[in-house]
Formats: C-alpha cells, sequence, structure tokens
C-alpha cells in the first residue's frame, strides 16, 4: 500500500505544485498587467502634455505669422495709398501741362495767322508802292520825254 499512497503523494503535490504554478503565472500576469497599466498611462500623460505644449507652440506661432501678415497688409496699403497719390499728381501735371501746350499751340497758331496777315498785306503794298513806283517813274519819264530838249 506504501506505493499507492506515495503516488497519491506525488499526484497532490502535482496538484499543489500546479496550482502554485497557476498563482504565481496569474500573479505574474496581473503585475505585467499593472506595468503596462502603469507604462501606457504614463505614456498618454507624457502625449498628452506633449500634443498640449506642441498645440500652444503652433498656436503662438500662428499668432506671430497672422501678426506680422497684419502688419504686412497695412503697410502695403499704406504704400499702395502713397502710390496712388503720387499717381494722381502726376495725372494733374500732365492734365496741367496738357491744357498749357494747348493755350501754347493756339497762342503760336493765333500769332501765325497775324504775321501772315501782316506779311500778306505788307506784301501788297510793297507790290503796290512798287507798282505806284514804277507808274510814277514811267509818268516821270513820260513827261520828261515831251519836255522840250533844252530843258532836259
Amino acid at each position: 500500500m506504501a506505493p499507492a499512497s506515495s503516488s497519491q503523494d506525488n499526484q497532490d503535490d502535482d496538484e499543489g505544485f500546479a496550482a502554485l504554478l497557476m498563482k504565481m503565472q496569474a500573479s505574474s500576469s496581473k503585475k505585467q498587467s499593472k506595468k503596462e497599466a502603469a507604462f501606457l498611462q504614463f505614456a498618454k500623460r507624457d502625449l498628452d502634455a506633449s500634443t498640449t505644449s506642441g498645440c500652444k507652440e503652433i498656436l503662438v506661432a500662428l499668432d506671430q505669422i497672422d501678426a506680422r501678415y497684419q502688419t504686412f497688409q497695412l503697410d502695403y496699403a499704406t504704400r499702395e495709398d502713397k502710390i496712388r497719390k503720387i499717381w494722381i499728381e502726376i495725372a494733374k501735371e500732365h492734365d496741367n501741362f496738357r491744357a498749357l501746350e494747348r493755350r501754347k499751340f493756339l497762342s503760336l497758331k493765333a500769332m501765325e495767322t497775324k504775321w501772315e496777315e501782316r506779311y500778306s498785306h505788307g506784301t501788297t503794298l510793297m507790290l503796290n508802292s512798287a507798282q505806284e513806283a514804277s507808274h510814277a517813274i514811267s509818268t516821270i519819264h513820260q513827261d520828261a520825254i515831251r519836255l522840250p530838249r533844252n530843258i532836259r
């Protein structure tokens, strides 16, 4: 009977050992799960902090970009206004110059017309004077021919 009891003892030992092994494995699994849960929790907190920090940095950068862009737009608009004012002044000066040019042209045209009229009148007077002088010379010459030779 001794062998049967020894086999029973071995079987009880094996069952006890198996139960102990299962407890250790369960305990190890629990510890591993707790470690993994703690790691995941730490990783989540770290990721959240990094994400929050990164988002804040991006928002700050976006605010800076927006501020610079607004400054650029204001500066650009100011410069465009100055350029537009200069173009308006140039256009006004151009209009003034064109008006002055027109007045000068009309004045020169009037002077040219007067000069042509005076030239024509002067030419007519000279021609009439020349004709009168020619007539006077002809008359004097004819009168001289009619005079007796001794007076001549």
